[in-house]
């Protein structure tokens, strides 16, 4: 009954969608801002405004005790059973500048958007419930576009978090997932 519809998703979705659709007209809209790989980068050389991603509370929280005795007090935490008013407010701590750093989970691509020219990757393995598995490309690409907000930065870094002993993220997998893997 509806004369449009919208599908918004990971070009992966595209050959899902015309073979659900095949007579659908499809546009696809291009990220405003380049996404740029940057390597592995040190925990102790982070900058003002970074994100990093970890998969579990417990890694988020590691991160963060390790960071924030580089810069005490300075460094927000966001993971997805955190209550909504404790989220809010270390959103509004990072958006002013009270924190330098966020460590967060993949909370960042459900619907958190903090505006981070760098984000980097602590792991790139996750629980799913049942198993530690590696993600999926378009799992890498969803949150690494967190990076390089429109109007705030003029591009998007993305990498790996080194130095860390338990962390031990793939940089490959990190890059590969930056270029879409679907032909337009």
């Amino acid at each position: 009954d509806y004369r449009h519809v919208r599908l918004l998703g990971a070009l992966d979705a595209l050959p899902l969608v015309r073979r659900a659709f095949p007579d659908a007209e499809l546009r696809v809209h291009e990220r405003k801002l380049p996404l740029e790989f940057v390597g592995a980068r040190q925990l102790r050389a982070l900058t003002a405004g970074t994100v990093v991603v970890a998969f579990s509370r417990k890694a988020v929280l590691a991160l963060a005790g390790e960071l924030d005795r580089l810069h005490p007090g300075r460094v927000a935490v966001l993971y997805g059973a955190m209550p909504l008013a404790s989220r809010r407010e270390e959103i509004d701590r990072f958006l002013s500048g009270a924190a330098d750093a966020c460590v967060a989970t993949d909370v960042l691509g459900h619907g958190v958007n903090l505006p981070c020219e760098t984000l980097l990757f602590a792991e790139t393995t996750k629980f799913d419930g049942r198993e530690r598995r590696e993600l999926e490309p378009w799992e890498i690409a969803q949150i690494a576009g967190r990076a390089g907000r429109f109007g705030f930065h003029e591009r998007g870094l993305v990498g790996v978090l080194s130095g860390v002993g338990w962390a031990d993220p793939e940089p490959d997998a990190v890059e590969a997932a930056l270029v879409p893997h679907v032909p337009l």
